[in-house]
């Protein structure tokens, strides 16, 4: 939208958007982009990440692809 309108707030919003879904990283490179908040799913313990849902990626490529075209 940046592009199109020459606007650079969406430029900055994109950005924020971005950032905020780098959380789902963890310091060794793993990620997830679900979190168990129930204490307990089926008699089994909850409250953690999801190992199998990791298409937490598409921020990480895309926040790469901004940082490209930025440079």
């Amino acid at each position: 939208m940046a592009k199109a309108t020459g606007d650079v707030a969406w430029r900055d919003r994109a950005k924020t958007t971005l950032r905020g879904n780098l959380w789902l990283f963890t310091a060794d490179g793993r990620g997830s982009a679900a979190f168990i908040y129930p204490l307990t799913v089926s008699g089994r313990p909850g409250q953690f990440a999801d190992a199998y849902a990791n298409d937490q990626d598409w921020a990480l490529a895309h926040a790469l692809e901004m940082e490209a075209v930025a440079l």
